[in-house]
């Protein structure tokens, strides 16, 4: 809009030689400085006030020009124009209601020059034959399209905007429902999907899976003496630690660096806070068997033991990672 003003005022002007100075010239000006100034205080104008003010530029410069030149000027162009604006802001119903007073503006207008109450302050012929005419009249299509144009982006690019804040929604929405919102580790039903796609993988494969729950010692001493702010901290580092490390090496290699980690202190504001663990290892047999290999692994915080490393099922697997763990 303010290129349309910075371009269209003086365009519009240049018709003064042969229209002489017409009341409708001081419209164009004003509106000019209206939509210079709100182009530079943009930032601040809701899009409300935006929309209303350009159709209300639309419809002042469309009135003026259909009431002082009829069909000579191309003040109907501008009415039509704002329909369309308004079908592309709000909705097409809302254009189909302002048709209603764009054509009973043009039916006055045809009425007030047809029966004389309206006429041409210049000489037609004049008019049409001067280049100036015609120039005015070949700016006022360009930009009219181009208003529409930018119109149309403005939609779209506000639209692909809310779409990818939708999808992102949508995406932290599903994340969460899967994934703890503190550490960020998988909730029990992403871990047991995992762990059921694992076990199909060694069926098909070959080869054997243990499973280790652990559970941190003294963990509510923690929270009684340093407070809940310190208990989250040692749990999200610690879950980053085990990320970390089950990124860095794979199987049984991993199980005395995980409880390597959960030994190291961890600093907080509070005190330096130091955790130990319990861990009960199983080996897992098959699919399907998932719940109750975590059942038996539990065997540990269930039974009140501390920094201690339980075996509940014998084999290879377990065997070989419940030594490490004593080890450790």
């Amino acid at each position: 809009m303010a290129l349309i003003a910075v371009v269209g005022v003086p365009t519009s002007l240049t018709r003064i030689h042969l229209t002489g100075w017409l009341p409708l010239y001081w419209v164009h000006i004003a509106l000019g400085f209206v939509v210079i100034g709100s182009f530079f205080l943009r930032q601040r104008l809701s899009w409300q006030f935006k929309s209303a003010l350009i159709l209300s530029v639309l419809w002042v410069i469309g009135l003026g020009g259909l009431m002082t030149l009829g069909i000579l000027g191309y003040g109907t162009w501008w009415l039509v124009v704002s329909a369309l604006v308004v079908a592309i802001v709000y909705s097409v119903k809302a254009a189909v209601l302002l048709l209603i007073p764009i054509i009973v503006a043009v039916g006055l207008a045809g009425w007030g020059f047809v029966t004389g109450g309206l006429s041409l302050p210049f000489d037609a012929n004049a008019y049409l034959q001067d280049a100036s005419a015609w120039y005015t009249l070949v700016i006022g299509f360009v930009f009219l399209p181009v208003l529409v144009f930018l119109a149309v982006a403005s939609q779209n690019s506000t639209i692909l905007g809310l779409l990818r804040e939708v999808e992102y929604q949508r995406m932290e929405i599903e994340r969460l429902a899967i994934h703890d919102e503190l550490t960020g580790v998988p909730r029990a039903k992403l871990a047991m999907d995992r762990l059921e796609q694992a076990l199909r993988h060694v069926e098909r494969e070959g080869g054997q899976l243990a499973l280790l729950f652990i559970d941190l010692d003294y963990f509510k001493a923690v929270n009684d003496t340093h407070g809940h702010e310190a208990g989250d901290l040692v749990l999200t580092q610690v879950a980053q630690r085990f990320q970390q490390s089950i990124d860095q090496q794979e199987g049984l290699k991993a199980t005395q660096t995980l409880i390597d980690v959960i030994r190291q202190p961890v600093v907080t504001v509070y005190g330096s806070c130091q955790a130990d663990a319990s861990i009960g290892v199983a080996s897992v047999q098959g699919p399907g068997r998932a719940g109750e290999a975590c059942g038996r692994c539990d065997v540990p915080s269930k039974a009140g033991g501390k920094k201690q490393a339980m075996l509940v099922e014998t084999g290879p697997v377990a065997e070989s990672a419940a030594q490490r763990v004593a080890n450790g």
